[in-house]
C-alpha cells in the first residue's frame, strides 16, 4: 500500500472513532454562538440603519456562517502542524515510520 494511502486509511479510522467532536465544534457550538448573539442580544436590539432595517439574527447569521468556515479551516488545515509543535516534535520523524494523528503525513 501506498503511503498516502496508508495516511488516509488512519485519518479516516481516527475520524471515524472522533467524529462527535468534530460535530460539537464545527456545528453545535456556532449554533449556541448563534441562538446566544443572534436571539439573546438580538433581542434587545432594534432593527433600524445599522442592521440595514433587518432583524439582528438576520443581520448576523451570514456572518457567523464565513466565520464559522474560516474557524474549521483554520483549525483542520493547522491541527498537524500545530500540534506536532506543540509536543516538541517536528511533525514527521524518521524513527517513528507510521504517522499518527498528531503528525503529518
Amino acid at each position: 500500500m501506498r503511503p498516502s494511502a496508508w495516511c488516509w486509511e488512519h485519518l479516516w479510522t481516527w475520524y471515524r472513532r472522533n467524529w462527535r467532536a468534530t460535530v460539537v465544534s464545527s456545528v453545535l457550538m456556532p449554533l449556541m454562538f448563534l441562538g446566544a448573539m443572534g436571539f439573546g442580544l438580538g433581542s434587545q436590539i432594534r432593527p433600524g440603519p445599522a442592521t440595514a432595517g433587518l432583524p439582528y439574527v438576520v443581520y448576523l447569521a451570514p456572518a457567523m456562517l464565513v466565520a464559522l468556515a474560516v474557524q474549521v479551516a483554520t483549525g483542520e488545515s493547522s491541527f498537524p502542524r500545530c500540534s506536532a509543535a506543540s509536543s516538541g516534535t517536528s511533525g514527521t520523524s524518521p524513527s517513528r515510520p507510521h504517522p499518527s494523528p498528531r503528525t503529518n503525513c
